[in-house]
């Protein structure tokens, strides 16, 4: 099978996969069980986040943050604030 049939197949078998809710780690293992393809996570990350941009992985709640005082974080606005300057 020529190079670029084989990648638009696994491309939308990723794609699937990813509807099934399915991580980077289960689809690496998926392609290698079924496939016997040797993928890198890397590779997986690439093809679900900018060829099918796959939007999954976005929160979309906002991260509830209560900041109470104490030393480290005023150590942090400090050095913050004098970068500023």
């Amino acid at each position: 099978m020529p190079r670029r049939q084989l990648n638009t197949k696994i491309l939308k078998i990723v794609g699937e996969l990813r509807k099934m809710n399915y991580g980077y780690r289960r689809i690496q293992r998926y392609l290698q069980e079924h496939y016997g393809l040797e993928v890198p996570r890397s590779t997986i990350h690439y093809w679900v986040r900018k060829i099918l941009k796959d939007a999954k992985w976005i929160k979309k709640t906002p991260i509830e943050w209560s900041p109470r005082k104490c030393s480290e974080l005023a150590y942090l606005i400090g050095v913050t604030l004098e970068m500023r300057v």
